[in-house]
């Protein structure tokens, strides 16, 4: 799902409206609602340790229940997440993903896809949800990324899963050699 820069700004400036402000919640959800049904799609906020991230989601995921059902989900790659609390920072995103998805290039060119894959997937995650080059993830970071993150939206195969310690230490040894060049560590 693509979504125009306009756009998600407005769903986010609507969601964030509707956490601060429960008096106004018919009006605004009603104009977000319209919004969501010309792009055919749904949203949910989902809790993350470092803040609220809006999930939009096509609506045909949707079962007969009002649930999700992994069986409708043909490209994962549809869904957006728009972090709703994101700190201010000199870098913009498009920097700080750019920077992510050079990293994530490197280590596939040095270790091959399964880390590679592995690595664009880490690369997102910081991107999207915390707005950090990988090199600045925290201990904590990684370990949401690798214990929930990574299995419920990456949709790793087995041999992904089965190597996930050793491609984040690959991802790992990649920033810090990043980190060096800049003067700061991983």
């Amino acid at each position: 799902m693509e979504l125009d820069e306009q756009t998600a700004t407005r769903l986010r400036e609507l969601t964030n409206t509707l956490r601060e402000a429960p008096d106004r919640t018919e009006s605004i959800t009603a104009r977000r609602d319209q919004i969501l049904d010309r792009l055919g799609a749904c949203s949910r906020v989902r809790e993350d340790p470092d803040g609220a991230v809006l999930v939009i989601y096509p609506a045909s995921w949707i079962d007969a229940d009002g649930t999700v059902d992994p069986a409708y989900i043909s490209d994962p790659d549809r869904a957006v997440e728009l972090p709703l609390e994101t700190a201010t920072r000199e870098d913009d995103w498009e920097s700080i993903h750019d920077h992510n998805l050079a990293l994530a290039s490197a280590v596939r060119r040095r270790r091959g896809p399964v880390h590679g894959a592995t690595a664009e997937a880490f690369a997102t995650y910081l991107s999207n949800h915390h707005l950090l080059r990988i090199e600045e993830a925290s201990t904590t970071v990684l370990q949401t990324f690798t214990d929930e993150y990574f299995i419920r939206n990456a949709w790793p195969d087995q041999e992904q899963l089965a190597l996930l310690d050793r491609s984040m230490e690959f991802i790992c040894d990649e920033a810090n050699r990043v980190s060096a060049t800049e003067g700061s560590t991983l």
